[in-house]
């Protein structure tokens, strides 16, 4: 096709007639024209026939299989004498989480000011209440100094925190989707979290939640949806105003 186009180009630079005459001649030209572009080669035998990668995949057998949401990431961990069983753990939050009302049952009376606004899916937003720097968050026989936003919220019982980068890399985590797995490299160890417990894991780990926050935990546990998002941008405070928006705190956030 390139070295046609080549000819055409210059073919036109030495046609010396006029334009009305040229016209005129065209369609003399139309049939060995067309001819000459929609003629197709036909395939002989023993001739091998180059696929690009996308036809490729579309023909061969082992392409990969689609999976679905396999859950969400949390673990174990203790703060002073507090136990949270599931800290959801995001990779899409750009801060550490925690509800107003945890702030106050875990006695932290430093609350540093802070000009952070979370925006919401529904682009509303809310007024952080302050953050509190270097709590201790005991994991394993680790201690993580983590620094929390605090939110005045609706206390969660199946995520009580939210862990974003900032703890995630300390601890600096791997995440096999995969298989579930979350490991946190600590010196030279590494503890290795599963979100897909055996069953009689699961039930015991409900059944302490239940003894502990009764039917508020059911049902928050039942209501629980994974495929709804919390946005958690940092957004100018001038340009906002506060607004008042419940806000579940299992969804996940993004930065």
């Amino acid at each position: 096709m390139a070295i046609m186009e080549a000819m055409i180009a210059n073919l036109c630079k030495s046609v010396n007639i006029p334009f009305i005459k040229a016209l005129q001649q065209m369609p003399t030209y139309i049939k060995y024209i067309k001819e000459m572009l929609t003629k197709k080669g036909t395939l002989k035998g023993g001739q091998t026939v180059t696929m690009n990668k996308e036809c490729s995949a579309l023909i061969k057998k082992d392409v990969l299989l689609k999976k679905k949401d396999l859950g969400s990431f949390h673990i174990p961990c203790v703060i002073r004498e507090t136990k949270i069983y599931r800290g959801f753990c995001d990779l899409g939050a750009s801060i550490n989480l925690m509800p107003l009302s945890l702030m106050k049952n875990l006695q932290i009376n430093e609350l540093r000011s802070t000009d952070v606004i979370m925006q919401l899916v529904d682009k509303t937003q809310k007024q952080a209440e302050g953050a509190v720097e270097n709590v201790l968050v005991k994991v394993g026989n680790d201690f993580f100094p983590t620094d929390f936003v605090v939110l005045d919220m609706e206390e969660s019982y199946l995520h009580p925190i939210i862990s974003g980068r900032p703890f995630l890399a300390i601890g600096r985590a791997l995440i096999d989707v995969e298989q579930g797995e979350l490991i946190l490299r600590i010196y030279d160890e590494q503890l290795t979290f599963q979100v897909f417990k055996p069953m009689h894991e699961s039930e015991q780990e409900n059944k302490k939640l239940k003894e502990e926050y009764g039917e508020s935990f059911l049902m928050e546990n039942s209501n629980e949806l994974p495929n709804k998002h919390l946005e958690l941008p940092l957004i100018d405070k001038q340009k906002t105003q506060e607004m008042k928006q419940p806000m579940e705190f299992k969804e996940e956030l993004k930065p």
